[in-house]
């Protein structure tokens, strides 16, 4: 069982702030002593050095930590995804990521060094999402540049995740295997059960199988189904002189 930290922003808290505040992680992160640790994320962003900071701490941690993107990551938040082992996103989610912004004024010579500050973090920011996705450095900025919106999908493509969560039910070869044998004789229905008491780790990856094993199923239940509907006639043996000279007597056997 994980440790889980929600990282949701509040009408009041976002990236950086309350209990999304690198401070705060901090805290969850001890306490959480090394153990297997679940970051859920839904948040529009917030402070970049809070982010990087909260990423830090993240790829420090002793455990293992996975992140999941539950409905939104955004510009910092996307960042404190990144640093997740593992990355998991909802296929409902977002993804968006954008050049960092600063709120400043001054005279000409502030504001060029605010230009100079935003160019060195947003080379963190890309340097981050390279070290990711494996996408160059160009290719990174290009996104940063024009304001990129992401999909589940899309950000599976380009390697920002590991993993798209769709929440429906999988699919297991013994999940085919029992809806095949519900209609099976009581007989048969022993006999597999006690097959699949064997095969219950099947790998529910392997889809080549779970054909495979549809297939051959198919030609068993229709054996099933001919051998029940269809009445087998059987002569039977003579044990008296008189029957010999009687017409030969059929009994209707089912199997």
């Amino acid at each position: 069982m994980s440790y889980k930290i929600y990282l949701y922003d509040t009408d009041t808290d976002c990236i950086g702030s309350g209990s999304l505040s690198s401070s705060y992680l901090q805290y969850q992160l001890e306490a959480a002593a090394g153990q297997d640790v679940a970051i859920h994320i839904s948040s529009a962003g917030g402070s970049a050095f809070d982010a990087i900071a909260i990423y830090d701490l993240l790829k420090k941690y002793p455990g293992n930590v996975t992140t999941y993107i539950d409905a939104l990551a955004a510009s910092a938040a996307s960042i404190v995804a990144m640093g997740g082992k593992k990355v998991v996103m909802s296929k409902y989610a977002l993804l968006m990521i954008h050049k960092p912004i600063v709120g400043s004024g001054g005279n000409a010579d502030e504001l060029l060094k605010d230009v100079q500050m935003l160019n060195v973090v947003q080379s963190r920011l890309a340097q981050i999402y390279m070290d990711k996705t494996g996408l160059d450095g160009v290719n990174v900025n290009s996104l940063i540049n024009a304001v990129t919106w992401l999909s589940a999908d899309q950000a599976l493509d380009l390697g920002f995740v590991d993993e798209v969560e769709d929440y429906t039910t999988a699919i297991t070869n013994s999940a085919i295997i029992k809806n095949y044998t519900s209609t099976a004789p009581a007989v048969y229905q022993r006999c597999i059960n006690k097959i699949l008491n064997k095969i219950s780790n099947m790998n529910i990856e392997n889809k080549d199988l779970i054909e495979k094993t549809a297939s051959v199923l198919d030609k068993i239940m229709n054996f099933f189904k001919k051998v029940i509907n269809k009445p087998l006639l059987t002569k039977a043996r003579c044990t008296t002189p008189e029957s010999r000279t009687k017409a030969p007597r059929f009994t209707r056997m089912r199997i």
